[in-house]
């Protein structure tokens, strides 16, 4: 079976949520590094979330759904499920409910569980193609 479509899906997914990492993050980083740099548009822009988590969720889901289709492996499937919804919650409602400081929290910690998600789901698929 060839899964090149999977493997394009789960490293996309992988480098939108290492993006999405480093946009949240970055303000924070050069705040402390450059204070006059934290305050710019387009790294506090709330719409970046929105469309990472446009393109995330779809290529996501094909990619964890077509490598949980061939190796079965539900942790895998349930901790990018997790990681998933926790983006989506920080992307749709997460600075009004929760604020800025949490959303950002539950952003990174769901994008590391999606990476992470996607890593174990490329070695998985190669294991059983070997």
């Amino acid at each position: 079976m060839h899964d090149r479509p999977a493997d394009i899906a789960d490293k996309s997914a992988i480098i939108l949520s290492g993006l999405c990492i480093v946009h949240c993050l970055l303000p924070i980083l050069l705040s402390l590094i450059v204070p006059y740099l934290a305050g710019l548009a387009f790294l506090t822009d709330e719409a970046f979330h929105l469309w990472t988590m446009i393109f995330i969720v779809p290529i996501s889901a094909f990619a964890i759904g077509w490598g949980y289709y061939q190796h079965r492996n539900s942790v895998i499937l349930t901790l990018a499920l997790v990681g998933l919804s926790m983006i989506i919650v920080a992307a749709t409602v997460g600075h009004d409910l929760l604020g800025h400081t949490y959303e950002v929290m539950i952003t990174v910690v769901g994008s590391l569980f999606v990476v992470y998600g996607h890593i174990k789901n490329i070695q998985l698929r190669k294991n059983l193609l070997m």
